[in-house]
């Protein structure tokens, strides 16, 4: 997913103009195999709904598992401040460096 800054006009900032911020998708599964699955209470949940038997299992049918991202990296920006002044700032959650499923 490129981020164009100048597309969305945030003029204010100097660098970079553009990056890669990254994209999770795909297919996730609810094999309790599944390497990158991310083992949350609401998974877990998941998981148990679509291998059981009960009455109930007809409120998971359609309920999936989805990808997204799990681990960010930080983007430092170079930018002109409120006070107009250049400043640096590295700003966290900005990347996707690992996707997983929940």
């Amino acid at each position: 997913m490129l981020v164009d800054f100048e597309k969305i006009e945030w003029s204010w900032i100097i660098s970079p103009k553009r990056f890669n911020a990254y994209l999770c998708r795909g297919q996730c599964s609810t094999n309790a195999h599944h390497p990158v699955l991310t083992d949350t209470g609401h998974t877990k949940i998941l998981k148990v709904s679509h291998r059981m038997g009960s009455e109930n299992k007809h409120y998971f049918e359609n309920v999936g598992t989805c990808c997204h991202p799990i681990h960010y990296d930080y983007v430092q920006l170079i930018y002109i401040n409120r006070e107009g002044s250049v400043a640096v700032a590295k700003v966290n959650g900005m990347m996707a460096t690992r996707c997983g499923c929940t």
